[in-house]
Formats: C-alpha cells, structure tokens, sequence
C-alpha cells in the first residue's frame, strides 16, 4: 500500500524549500501539488474520494487595508492531469475567516468558518459547489478569528467534530 502526502508552498518567496520533502519510507510519497501564485494563504485542506485536493483559500484573515486580493475566502480544487500537472478550479467562494475543510463519506465538503460550519456539495458534477447549508452558527459579538469554530474531522461513528475557540 502507498500512502500519498500532499503538500502546497505559498510564500512570498519563490520557494522556502531547498529540496522537496522526501520519506525515507519507499511507501510514503510526497507531492507538491502547487504553490504561490496558484494558491495564497492556505487554511485547510482536504482529499476527496475522486483524489482531488481541496483548499481552503483565505483573503480575509487579519486582512491589510491595501490587499489586493479577492473579497472573500474560496474553496479551491487542484485535479492532476495525466502529466501530473494540477489544474486549479474554484470549488466555492465567499467564505469569511474560513478555518478548515474536511470532506465527509456522504460526498459534502464540511467548511468551517468563524462563525459558522457549513457544509457545500456539487450536485451536477461540473466541479463546483452548487448546493450549500448552514450546520452550526456560532452567535456572538466577537470577531476575533481564533474564538471561533475551526478544527473539523469525523469520528469512527461518522459523527462530526469541531473545535471551539
């Protein structure tokens, strides 16, 4: 069996590794599946059963005055060509403060948010998100990004799990 790990760079600099990550155990493969320019600041990624990757995209974390990138959060999915080349698509967009994503079993992609968790799913297959709802709402008066919903997984049962502050 080949446990695949993907990882992203994105950094103001072309590249902070000297050499790409390597596992000393032949089972274990490390790809690079894109970095700066495709992809800025990312918050969470997740893989779903298709292999493809999806990314968390934030613009709006402690966002400075003159940034010039979009408005609001996206979802990005990066599908691998037969070269091996990844190809970027927006999944979905208009997150604020988006924390972490993780795929579920029933083909929903969990986000969590500040103040929310969500849950978004492509129901035409054409690659983007097109149906969503609201799972939790956090009510408060706070904005603080790090007081709020973040740390989502599954447990063995299915059952979902977040954190809180």
């Amino acid at each position: 069996m080949t446990v695949r790990f993907i990882f992203l760079v994105a950094a103001l600099t072309p590249s902070i590794f000297a050499a790409a990550p390597k596992s000393p155990d032949p089972r274990i493969v490390v790809e690079l599946v894109t970095e700066t320019p495709q992809i800025v600041t990312p918050t969470g990624l997740g893989v779903d059963a298709k292999g493809r990757v999806i990314v968390i995209e934030s613009h709006t974390h402690f966002r400075p005055k003159d940034y010039k990138g979009p408005e609001r959060d996206r979802l990005l999915m990066f599908t691998m060509d037969a070269k091996g080349k990844a190809k970027r698509s927006i999944f979905y967009k208009g997150l604020k403060m988006g924390m972490d994503v993780c795929i579920g079993k029933d083909g929903w992609v969990y986000l969590a948010e500040r103040s929310r968790i969500l849950r978004v799913r492509d129901t035409d297959d054409d690659g983007k998100a097109d149906k969503s709802e609201n799972v939790i709402t956090l009510k408060t008066t706070g904005d603080y990004p790090h007081n709020g919903l973040s740390g989502l997984s599954f447990d063995a049962k299915g059952n979902l799990i977040f954190g809180l502050g």
